[in-house]
């Protein structure tokens, strides 16, 4: 018959639907597998990371411990060269700023003027001229980089006249004509005893020391010196711990008189550390 149609056979459909049946269990499977791999990716990644943070932490830990044991190591006492070296700029500094301990901040507790008073000291009056440069370095010897000075007239603090002008346009100090009548501005005797001090890895240096401030107050036997613990008892001569009376105006402080007083006098701490240009600066001054 022309016109009959011919059915596919039962069996192909069959087939065809196993296979269909297949594909899809196989991209089920691929697609637990690429969840798997990707699931494991994730945590082989999350698990690493968390392993690193913990492990830099502990590095971190140990590091701090290393450069804590390393500071210790290298924290030495100081030479004797060092002790004079560091024993000649703090007799400078109490003869001249011991009114101001303790100094927790010399940046901002030391007045400009008192700094230029201190380096005139140093320069010496008898120069009739020097410059803003010399200044500095006179400065930078004392203070480092932990003061800063302005450079400007050089006023006597006891007639309030000036001892130098200043001319910026030469960057000069130039000596006035004006008779002050005296020397320049003065200062209380201070006497400096090295106590203890050490270098911690070349670069800070901390000194404690004892000072014996004297007062001198003339009598009709002659002069008498008295001892004191601190600027203050000497500057209104009360509280003396040691007095001498005796003609002699050559008086001084010597170990002897050290050894009486020394359980009667505080510790003053001298903190100082080296900068990037070679000099030290004057962290603090510590009484107690």
């Amino acid at each position: 018959m022309e016109n009959e149609v011919k059915e596919e056979p039962k069996q192909e459909v069959k087939q065809e639907k196993k296979q269909g049946k297949g594909l899809v269990i196989a991209v089920i499977i691929l697609t637990i597998l690429v969840l798997g791999l990707v699931g494991y990716i994730v945590y082989d990644k999350e698990f690493k990371t968390r392993n690193e943070k913990e492990n830099n932490i502990t590095e971190n830990k140990n590091n701090k411990d290393k450069t804590k044991t390393k500071e210790k190591e290298e924290s030495r006492e100081l030479t004797q060269e060092e002790k004079q070296k560091f024993g000649n700029v703090i007799n400078k500094l109490n003869r001249h700023f011991s009114s101001l301990y303790p100094l927790s901040n010399p940046s901002t507790m030391i007045d400009n003027d008192e700094l230029l008073a201190f380096v005139l000291t140093e320069i010496g009056y008898s120069k009739q001229s020097f410059t803003g440069s010399d200044v500095e370095k006179v400065k930078n010897e004392y203070f480092g980089n932990s003061v800063k000075v302005t450079n400007k007239d050089i006023i006597c603090p006891i007639d309030k006249e000036p001892f130098y002008t200043y001319n910026s346009s030469t960057d000069t100090y130039t000596k006035t004509d004006y008779n002050h009548g005296h020397d320049g501005p003065g200062f209380m005797e201070a006497y400096y005893f090295f106590d203890s001090g050490n270098v911690t890895n070349e670069k800070t240096v901390t000194i404690n020391s004892k000072i014996i401030y004297v007062g001198y107050r003339s009598g009709t036997w002659g002069p008498t010196y008295e001892v004191f613990s601190n600027y203050k008892d000497a500057r209104y001569y009360t509280n003396p711990i040691y007095s001498d009376e005796s003609k002699d105006e050559g008086f001084a402080v010597n170990d002897s008189i050290y050894q009486k007083v020394k359980e009667k006098l505080p510790t003053t701490t001298f903190k100082f550390e080296k900068n990037s240009d070679g000099y030290y600066d004057l962290i603090s001054v510590s009484v107690k």
